[in-house]
């Protein structure tokens, strides 16, 4: 979707801002049986994974409706800028309320854990997470190339499709803006992301850092949807049915991402 690519490369590939200190780490079940000796702790964790893990699948449930009704908006040219993104907003807001959920919860999993066995836990999961590493910088160049090659394409069908020159030249304009926008959202990325990396290495976080944190992506997320509503407005505004129909159909695959 809108954020989707820039997303993707903020929070590589454990699934957007749902991947947290818990679900970070593979086979967490196992590793608690296997590492954490007081039984009572051990049952305790294993009980704050669950409920972990129930939340996120029942937020994700919500998410797709939310997304399903934001996408829809965005395809109607009759919706307005503020409409759009009032749309939007919700999806957004119901995964911020996900993430406040996700750092209690990190914060419980950190009082029931000693350093010990974070380390034991850590060490057995090593060399899967290099593996995702390379995996995650395999994808967010790939979420790149995506991006580049999206611009391209719907620069083609701006001017397959708009017969007035100075209207093409004009959506072109404001594609190119909005594309210079992206690409220096993708850098405030990749920050965000190695920022990430650090937090959820480290077991004694504190709450302030990890909303602190999610601040900075949840500012992100907010200015590149206005920017894009910006872009969507001006492109409307010089189009007919028709061909906002035909490049509309190239922003859905740029939503759909």
């Amino acid at each position: 979707m809108l954020i989707g690519l820039i997303i993707a490369i903020l929070f590589g590939t454990s699934g957007g801002p749902e991947s947290e200190f818990v679900s970070s780490i593979p086979h967490l079940q196992r590793e608690i049986r296997k590492n954490v000796t007081d039984d009572a702790r051990k049952e305790e964790l294993l009980a704050l994974v669950k409920v972990y893990e129930k939340t996120i699948k029942k937020s994700q449930k919500e998410a797709r409706k939310l997304k399903k009704r934001a996408d829809k908006a965005a395809a109607d040219k009759n919706v307005s800028r503020n409409e759009f993104l009032r749309e939007y907003d919700y999806y957004y807001n119901s995964r911020e309320r996900l993430l406040a959920s996700l750092i209690g919860y990190r914060m419980l999993f950190q009082e029931q854990i000693t350093e010990e066995e974070v380390l034991l836990i850590y060490e057995s999961a090593i060399f899967t997470s290099k593996k995702e590493r390379r995996k995650d910088n395999k994808q967010n160049e790939k979420a790149e190339e995506k991006l580049h090659k999206f611009f391209e394409d719907i620069n083609d069908i701006v001017v397959k499709h708009i017969d007035d020159p100075k209207k093409t030249e004009l959506i072109v304009g404001y594609l190119n803006d909005f594309k210079n926008t992206v690409f220096a959202f993708v850098d405030d990325a990749h920050d965000l992301n190695i920022q990430r990396q650090i937090m959820l290495d480290n077991k004694n976080a504190t709450r302030k850092e990890l909303e602190a944190l999610y601040e900075r992506s949840s500012q992100l997320r907010y200015r590149a949807s206005r920017e894009y509503a910006k872009m969507r407005e001006e492109i409307i505004r010089n189009t007919n049915e028709r061909e906002w129909k035909a490049i509309n159909k190239e922003l859905k695959v740029f939503l759909k991402s």
